[in-house]
């Protein structure tokens, strides 16, 4: 019985299984293989992107007109949130006012842990020329790209003017 199942027959056609100048790539397990790999690297980069997203990033919609022509009623801002900020940059900062509102404004000083902000259409602006500075504590984050409407969209940066 040994003898039968070592035959010069199974081992030539187990050789021309694993020849490896077949030419032929093997298909089936990886294929398979490859594709879980690729599924497993696009569901960990959305999970990232998602978690992202939902910690570090905001989106805002201006709503009036204290920023013209900075800021447009109607766009639609991604807000990077941080209150790492400097004078020049627009932020997204809660009123200090109106509870559950959010503003757009531009910080135009940093006093330790105060931050003056003022819009840039002055006459149709509330800043803190008229409640004060804001605690930095109240600053969601700064306004860094704008993307809708798509002919306008594109980074937000400091203003030109900004000191520092």
């Amino acid at each position: 019985m040994r003898e039968a199942s070592r035959s010069p027959y199974r081992r030539v056609r187990r050789a021309r299984l694993t020849r490896p100048d077949s030419g032929r790539r093997s298909r089936g397990r990886r294929r398979g293989t490859d594709r879980r790999r690729a599924a497993g690297a696009l569901a960990v980069s959305w999970l990232t992107a998602g978690v992202l997203v939902r910690w570090r990033v905001g989106r805002v919609v201006v709503r009036g007109s204290s920023m013209v022509p900075t800021l447009m009623p109607g766009d639609h801002l991604v807000v990077w949130r941080s209150r790492d900020v400097r004078e020049g940059d627009l932020v997204a900062l809660r009123d200090p006012e109106v509870v559950d509102r959010v503003l757009l404004k531009r910080v135009i000083a940093l006093r330790g842990q105060e931050v003056e902000v003022r819009g840039d259409n002055g006459g149709a602006s509330r800043d803190s020329r008229d409640f004060g500075p804001v605690a930095r504590s109240d600053v969601l984050g700064r306004v860094v790209y704008r993307y809708v409407p798509l002919e306008r969209r594109g980074p937000l940066g400091r203003s030109i003017c900004a000191r520092s």
